[in-house]
């Protein structure tokens, strides 16, 4: 958590208005899902999801002026320095949630408590969402 909250509208607007300019971007970004996706199911799943959330994040940072700032790079900075394999902005920009995934568990305790940022651990369910009781 970055401390920043802001409202996506004004990014979003601007990130319409530029559109045109990213359309590359943005084909490159689908392109990533689709990708990601369809290697879901290969057993190196793990080295595509680094490589796609590097490369989603350096061309999602170009979108605007406003997605990303001082304090998100520095929590970016903060976490690879400290041993994570991605780091990535959620939502549209300018505040917010950065998402870092640490391969290494001890790298992601030492990021944890060295850093002056509120995190929550996330962990992988590999069966996704479920229905837990039926009502």
């Amino acid at each position: 958590w970055t401390n920043v909250q802001r409202s996506a509208a004004q990014i979003l607007k601007v990130q319409r208005t530029n559109a045109p300019k990213n359309i590359r971007s943005l084909q490159k970004l689908a392109s990533f899902a689709e990708n990601f996706y369809s290697n879901l199911t290969t057993q190196d799943y793990e080295s595509y999801f680094v490589i796609y959330m590097q490369e989603s994040w350096a061309l999602k940072s170009k979108f605007t002026p406003v997605t990303t700032n001082t304090e998100i790079d520095n929590v970016i900075s903060n976490a690879m320095t400290h041993g994570a394999d991605c780091c990535k902005l959620l939502g549209a920009g300018g505040g917010g949630f950065v998402y870092c995934y640490f391969s290494n568990d001890q790298k992601r305790q030492k990021f944890v408590a060295t850093t002056k940022y509120k995190t929550i651990q996330i962990k992988r369910d590999k069966y996704g969402a479920q229905v837990i009781q039926h009502v």
